[in-house]
């Protein structure tokens, strides 16, 4: 695998400790993107061919002059025509007033800009999201599909012990529309068919592995490694490495 890129929005960590693998197995380092320096210290930097921080991108926005009609041809290029009201609703800047809503603008065009040169540039063959979610990853996604790059993303798993795997922007499941017309097209299923089902759903639901309510004992048990790592995040906190602007 070569050419590859790793966009580590959340679980950094986790992400990093599999790269490591990958890279084990002989393969290339990928292109990796994390939003801040607080970040970037959480994973290994010779793991990657090159290790970019979102945080550069915010800065440069602050003093950076929109343009309105280029953003008018992403818009119409990616059939997206809510751009302005997307970046509006991210989760790290969306909400926050040390934003104008020219910086907002701003954002849009240069993380095109970022994306469309990385895959001009490095020849992308390979994308692996944390998910579709966001304007950041939306837009790299929105470039890396139609540029052909092959893109997995990892949702959030709706099975205990189970993730799900995705390649689009609506989070369908890969092979669920595929099941879906398989089953269309069958005949319709046979009367011990249909009684299995919804004994099946009646089980399921009957002893689903979720807690309906909190104790001590549902807990999971705190490691030391996660005691050091509370130490971490606090000092990343009151240093203002978690910012987006660092």
């Amino acid at each position: 695998m070569s050419n590859w890129f790793v966009y580590l929005s959340v679980f950094e960590e986790l992400y990093d400790e599999v790269i490591s693998k990958v890279l084990e197995e002989g393969n290339t380092k990928p292109i990796g993107l994390v939003y801040s320096k607080g970040q970037s210290q959480r994973v290994d930097a010779s793991h990657y061919s090159r290790l970019d921080i979102y945080s550069s991108i915010v800065e440069e926005s602050l003093s950076y002059d929109p343009d309105e009609e280029f953003i008018s041809q992403l818009e119409s290029k990616y059939s997206i025509s809510t751009f302005s009201l997307i970046v509006f609703a991210d989760r790290h800047i969306g909400y926050s007033n040390k934003y104008t809503y020219k910086q907002k603008m701003s954002l849009i065009e240069l993380t095109f800009k970022y994306a469309l040169k990385m895959v001009e540039e490095k020849d992308i063959r390979f994308a692996w999201f944390e998910s579709i979610s966001g304007f950041v990853s939306l837009i790299l996604y929105l470039v890396f599909k139609e540029s052909g790059v092959r893109i997995c993303a990892i949702e959030a798993g709706r099975f205990p012990g189970k993730l799900a795997i995705v390649d689009n922007e609506n989070l369908l499941w890969d092979e669920v529309e595929e099941e879906i017309k398989k089953l269309g097209s069958d005949s319709p299923a046979s009367k011990e068919e249909t009684i299995n089902a919804e004994q099946f759903l009646k089980n399921y639901r009957k002893n689903l592995p979720v807690p309906s309510s909190y104790s001590k004992e549902l807990l999971p048990r705190v490691r030391i490694h996660d005691f050091f790592n509370a130490f971490k995040w606090i000092g990343d906190y009151f240093s203002d490495r978690h910012n987006i602007l660092n």
